[in-house]
């Protein structure tokens, strides 16, 4: 599983590998590091809760929130790219139809 450091869009440089275990490594490549899926979503907490966002860059992980939060923390979104990438994480993670739905309903307000 791919996973892109916070750092890969953001002026500083990510680090050229991270580590999981001491003597254990993946190299971080074009801010992008290719891990095994047990480690990838340790990996993606880590650098989330120590740089403040989601693994994919996103203000915050749906799977953590229930559908009537996801919908409250989506009203505030104007960015319709953002959108979509919550509505797709939350469609690889739960898929929820009432989550869904409500990032569904933001995105129609901003593109209606």
């Amino acid at each position: 599983m791919k996973v892109t450091h916070p750092l890969a869009d953001r002026e500083t440089e990510p680090p050229d590998a991270v580590a999981v275990a001491p003597g254990e490594s993946y190299p971080v490549e074009d801010g992008v590091a290719d891990l095994p899926d047990d480690v990838a979503k340790d990996v993606a907490k880590r650098w989330a809760d120590h740089y403040g966002e989601t693994e994919y860059g996103l203000p915050f992980d749906p799977s953590a929130h229930t559908n009537d939060e996801v919908a409250e923390r989506v009203a505030d979104i104007d960015e319709v790219e953002m959108l979509i990438g919550l509505k797709n994480l939350e469609e690889q993670q739960q898929d929820r139809d009432g989550a869904t739905s409500a990032i569904s309903d933001r995105l129609d307000e901003l593109e209606g």
